[in-house]
């Protein structure tokens, strides 16, 4: 069993190592999609709705706060009207 396997993988050994290559290709775009796109657009969103929940509230001190930290991690358009909307 051991040498047939040995067999297969000499015979294949070529299309292995391109389907290994396009492998670590496809998960490097992936993480690096996360670290630079999806992470901080997911910290953005949350003290974006953490500064929604305090304009609603009136604590526009926090707001802003929460306006800014949301605006340094990703910048959106709705982050900034309502920045724009505080007194």
């Amino acid at each position: 069993m051991f040498q047939r396997l040995k067999v297969y993988l000499k015979q294949e050994k070529k299309e292995i190592l391109k389907a290994f290559i396009v492998m670590i290709l496809v998960a490097g775009v992936y993480l690096g999609y996360l670290y630079f796109i999806g992470i901080p657009m997911t910290k953005a969103k949350n003290y974006y709705n953490q500064a929604y929940l305090n304009y609603m509230d009136g604590n526009y001190d926090k707001c802003r706060n929460a306006l800014n930290n949301s605006l340094s991690f990703f910048y959106t358009s709705e982050a900034q009207e309502l920045l724009n909307k505080l007194p």
